[in-house]
């Protein structure tokens, strides 16, 4: 099987929705698409409705919450921590937690500056119980983000997507 990678920009909170989502799909060419039906006043409403509308779920997307700690921890059922361990060569502090339909890790620099450096989601009802980790090896915590930073600007011979709700399909 062939894959790779589309990218999809989600449109909202004023502009494009942090970063663009790379989604795998197999056996399609790469394309660039632009999906403008979700939009909301906030970072926050926009994931919201992405969700809610579309089921749509962005992996890490927490992080760029406006209380990422109250989002992350809203449905945790349990929790434990490990101990201090590495990520590539930095130590750090290990916790898991529980959920009804996903365990999550993470490993948090120890130090003056807690900086998350490796995050493991596993979807614990999905068949096979795909997992996603992701580690963060670079921060700037010095730059700012700018309004205009969030100014959509649609990319050269991008293509609306008209989008569906969740389990409708034409």
């Amino acid at each position: 099987m062939t894959t790779t990678q589309r990218v999809v920009t989600i449109i909202g909170a004023g502009g494009a929705l942090g970063a663009a989502v790379a989604l795998q799909l197999a056996g399609e060419p790469a394309t660039d698409l632009m999906l403008s039906d979700v939009s909301a006043a906030t970072l926050d409403a926009t994931v919201d409705a992405a969700h809610d509308q579309f089921g749509i779920d962005l992996p890490l997307i927490d992080l760029a919450l406006s209380d990422p700690y109250k989002n992350a921890t809203a449905q945790v059922t349990g929790g434990k921590y490990f101990g201090i361990a590495p990520v590539l060569g930095v130590l750090c502090h290990h916790l898991a937690f529980t959920q009804d339909n996903l365990d999550w890790q993470v490993w948090i620099e120890d130090g003056p500056q807690p900086l998350i450096r490796k995050f493991v989601i596993t979807q614990k009802n999905e068949p096979g119980a795909p997992e996603f980790t992701a580690l963060i090896t670079h921060w700037n915590v010095s730059d700012r983000v700018d309004d205009s930073d969030f100014v959509f600007s649609q990319p050269k011979g991008a293509a609306k997507v008209e989008m569906q709700e969740a389990g409708n399909s034409k």
